[in-house]
């Protein structure tokens, strides 16, 4: 991987673990997974505010899908969320 951007609310889990021991874990697998990138950057970003990729990762774990399916072709409801936030104001 060369250029990856996080953007997520576990920044503070990864950036000040200390601060977030419920999360240590978390934050730990994460910056292990930051390790193997060339380059990196990461945002705090709301739940809300990032609804598709919450969706995918719920439905990432919820189904244990171990690979990309959106990269493949997003599915029905993906593909529909993705259109109403692009055409959101």
């Amino acid at each position: 991987m060369e250029k990856v951007i996080f953007a997520s609310e576990m920044v503070g889990a990864v950036k000040r673990p200390r601060a977030w021991p419920s999360f240590r874990a978390y934050g730990s697998e994460i910056r292990e997974a930051l390790r193997r990138c060339k380059d990196w950057e990461m945002s705090a970003v709301s739940r809300v505010a990032n609804k598709c990729a919450f969706l995918i990762a719920k439905s990432v774990t919820s189904e244990q899908r171990v690979q990309s399916y959106v990269a493949s072709g997003a599915p029905n409801w993906l593909r529909d969320m993705i259109e109403e936030e692009r055409c959101a104001p």
